[in-house]
């Protein structure tokens, strides 16, 4: 069985292009990854589960898979205790907070960080939703999932430099057959994309780009994350927690088993 899970930005050609550019030095050796979620009104754990998922997955197309993570849920600023679980939206589960932060150590020796909080009154665009790559030469810009693609020529933002400064780096998207594709019908041509992807692998073998078992590992890096929180400790790959480490938390404390204090300190 052959399956392509709709995580479409392992499909943007502008995302891909970004990263080749990566391999081939554009900003010398990749260190960090920063990726910022939508952070509106489902900011948190809502967006880490329906949005920052498809940030993970083709974030790990450049480098490769995660080794151990750190997680960490906050509400109104302070740690999330038991009682602040809810059983969340959308058929996702249990969540928690009104932020989430999560660290990943991955096979390439690069970091990942995640960001994601609560914008309540947010309304329309989110153009900071995607990703940075800072490298030890420079820094490339995926944002607004990956409308806007730029390259800095240096390590750290200089604010006050009169001579760095973004450069735009533009890559046509086309569906399949090469026909050109624009914003209205982007998601059909990504989404063509990963089905022409299905056809090449049943015809000539081969796991698709965007896999099921590629989904699997960036699942357990969503729930990497609230295990992280769980446990207070790093947490390492594969999982040995096989299912939502919310519900885990919730069940220990109804036994007296919590493994973390029930209440926390107000930021």
């Amino acid at each position: 069985m052959k399956i392509a899970v709709a995580h479409q930005m392992r499909y943007h050609p502008a995302v891909l292009d970004a990263f080749q550019r990566v391999r081939d030095g554009a900003i010398g050796r990749l260190r960090r990854v920063q990726i910022s979620g939508k952070c509106d009104a489902r900011g948190g754990t809502h967006d880490l589960r329906v949005l920052g998922t498809h940030l993970l997955d083709c974030t790990r197309l450049l480098t490769g898979d995660p080794l151990w993570a750190t997680g960490a849920l906050l509400k109104n600023g302070r740690e999330v205790t038991v009682a602040d679980v809810f059983e969340g939206p959308e058929g996702l589960g249990k969540m928690a907070g009104d932020a989430v932060f999560g660290q990943f150590a991955t096979a390439s020796g690069a970091i990942i960080d995640f960001e994601s909080y609560v914008r309540p009154n947010h309304q329309g665009a989110t153009p900071w939703f995607g990703f940075d790559l800072y490298g030890t030469e420079g820094i490339i810009s995926v944002r607004d999932a990956a409308r806007h693609v730029r390259l800095y020529r240096g390590p750290e933002v200089e604010p006050a430099s009169a001579t760095l400064r973004w450069e735009p780096i533009e890559t046509p998207v086309t569906f399949p057959d090469g026909k050109p594709a624009d914003e209205r019908n982007l998601m059909n041509a990504l989404n063509q994309a990963a089905a022409a992807d299905v056809v090449t692998c049943i015809e000539q073998g081969g796991e698709p780009r965007s896999s099921a078992r590629e989904a699997r590992t960036t699942l357990e890096m969503v729930m990497a994350i609230l295990e992280g929180q769980r446990t207070g400790a790093r947490v390492r790959f594969p999982l040995a927690t096989r299912e939502n480490p919310l519900d885990v938390w919730v069940r220990q404390s109804a036994r007296g088993a919590n493994p973390l204090p029930t209440t926390g300190k107000a930021g």
